[in-house]
């Protein structure tokens, strides 16, 4: 089967008239299932998708299906680079907004609203007092020395709009006498970090144009990092950099799942010392779901159909996905897996989809884990294992086999042909094996037989 998908149209659901249709994948448009890039869809616009499915020795046999398709909205995104930091009252402060984005529409123009207040400290019980400056209609603020008075505690927020759709951010920024290294933390790629990974924080500190070296081992400007844990930065159990250098990155397994931390990057400069804070939230992963095996007993290689369900599981960053695989049981009765060397040895039955379903129709003999990996939007990951035990084929036919693999190439699944021929495989393997065993066995008596 020969499959062809197209974008027949499009509509823009505010004023109802026809909007710009979209190029499809090159690749996946001439595949049973379509991909679709989310930053190739405008918000606000139905898309009409149609594929056409033709048999390949008959052309003139075909089959047509239309979908509606919609670019699911999600909000905008406000962020002020570098985070909450400590200033001098002769340094000039520079705050920008400009990396705020709509995921929907990266290169729409989006409105930029400044406020400022202060207070003479932390305390929430002072008087608050506007800042007495007038801020720009631009993402980017830069206040010249002297704005700012030492001894108070301002905050800065920014609202940042797009057609009535508004986000907000702010900063702290706490000014000192004199003048300080001025300490940033960059702005991370995602909103939430996945505790299974390592996290990577990037830092600078910088005087009168005098940057910290690239590794943070500057003796100009020494820098430290910390965290509000009880997590020792400086263990090489906890970190592969330490504690004392621009960059931070914090092993895999050391934060916790749905905690938020508060890492601070702080650089001193002639006994005086500056900080920057930003606030890290660590991913949880999926839960509440399950990953079943239906079939009938006992399972034999090729021809007994295993259904694998993963009903159920939640997570606050939807979209969820599913991808089923199967390592040797072996593997997890030894106690010793972990998830990369699950992953590692995993074959693969069915791509990364949104499909909580899936048929292995060609089991492979063998006993098996069979895992369910569910993934949600940030790509933070739940695995669930099974145990199968799939006993061998009574025989396999050439005709068999031919029908397998020309069924399931006629439907363009690799997916499913890569399955069928490990299946194959190892059932032709052991049947080899069986013959190279028994040929020896009858040389052994040829050459007893007296």
């Amino acid at each position: 089967i020969d499959f062809a998908w197209t974008n027949t149209a499009a509509v823009d659901k505010t004023t109802g008239d026809a909007a710009p249709t979209i190029e499809l994948d090159a690749v996946s448009r001439a595949q049973p299932t379509l991909r679709v890039a989310g930053a190739t869809l405008v918000g606000a616009t139905t898309y009409t998708v149609a594929v056409a499915g033709c048999m390949r020795e008959q052309p003139s046999v075909c089959g047509e299906a239309t979908r509606l398709l919609e670019l699911a909205d999600e909000p905008l995104v406000a962020i002020i680079s570098g985070g909450d930091r400590d200033v001098g009252e002769s340094d000039a402060l520079a705050l920008s907004a400009c990396e705020s984005t709509d995921p929907d529409e990266p290169n729409a123009q989006l409105d930029f609203t400044w406020a400022c207040s202060s207070v003479a400290s932390a305390n929430a019980s002072d008087a608050e007092y506007d800042c007495g400056v007038s801020p720009p209609a631009a993402c980017d603020w830069l206040l010249p020395a002297g704005t700012l008075a030492a001894g108070r505690l301002y905050t800065f927020d920014v609202s940042v709009s797009k057609r009535g759709e508004v986000a907000n951010a702010s900063v702290a920024v706490t000014v000192k006498a004199g003048a300080l290294p001025a300490v940033e933390i960059f702005s991370l790629a995602q909103a939430k970090q996945n505790p299974t990974t390592r996290l990577r924080l990037a830092g600078r500190a910088s005087l009168a144009g005098a940057d910290a070296s690239a590794d943070g081992n500057s003796s100009f400007i020494p820098l430290e990092w910390s965290v509000d844990a009880a997590i020792d930065l400086s263990s090489p159990l906890v970190s592969t950099t330490g504690n004392k250098r621009a960059n931070l990155v914090v092993r895999a397994g050391v934060l916790t799942a749905g905690a938020t931390y508060a890492f601070t990057l702080c650089a001193t400069f002639a006994g005086r010392v500056s900080c920057a804070t930003k606030s890290v939230t660590m991913n949880r992963s999926p839960y509440g779901g399950t990953c079943t095996l239906e079939h009938e007993s006992p399972v034999v290689a090729l021809s007994t159909a295993v259904t694998l369900r993963a009903p159920q599981w939640q997570d606050d960053d939807e979209p969820l996905e599913f991808a089923y695989s199967y390592v040797p049981a072996a593997l997890l009765a030894s106690g010793n897996a972990t998830l990369q060397t699950l992953e590692n040895a995993a074959k693969p039955l069915a791509a990364r989809s949104m499909t909580k379903v899936y048929v292995w129709t060609t089991p492979e003999r063998g006993e098996w884990s069979v895992l369910c990996t569910i993934y949600d939007a940030y790509g933070a990951k739940t695995v669930l294992s099974s145990p199968l035990t799939v006993e061998a084929a009574s025989a396999v036919q050439s005709d068999q086999i031919n029908s397998l693999l020309t069924s399931s190439g006629a439907e363009g699944n690799n997916d499913k042909m890569s399955n069928i021929v490990a299946s194959v495989a190892a059932e032709l393997n052991v049947a080899a094996e069986r013959r190279r065993r028994r040929r020896l066995s009858e040389s052994s008596l040829a050459t007893s037989d007296p």
